[in-house]
């Protein structure tokens, strides 16, 4: 069987990745992506949990779950 590999949003299981433009519905909240998920996560305070959520762009989020200003 060959592996199924999506690095990128890109090809043919692109759909799978994190960098896919698709919105996930997971616990009752809609999230953009599931990086937006991901990323918003990384957190346990409910008010930036929806600012990771309310990102404007995948990138947006990547770099708010990265830093960590946002945790103190």
């Amino acid at each position: 069987m060959k592996p199924v590999r999506f690095y990128g949003a890109d090809g043919e299981y692109g759909c799978f990745s994190n960098f896919s433009v698709h919105p996930a519905e997971i616990d009752g909240v809609l999230y953009a992506t599931t990086e937006h998920y991901f990323q918003s996560q990384k957190f346990t305070d409910e008010t930036v949990q929806r600012k990771v959520r309310a990102a404007r762009t995948l990138g947006d989020a990547a770099r708010l779950g990265r830093d960590r200003r946002l945790a103190e």
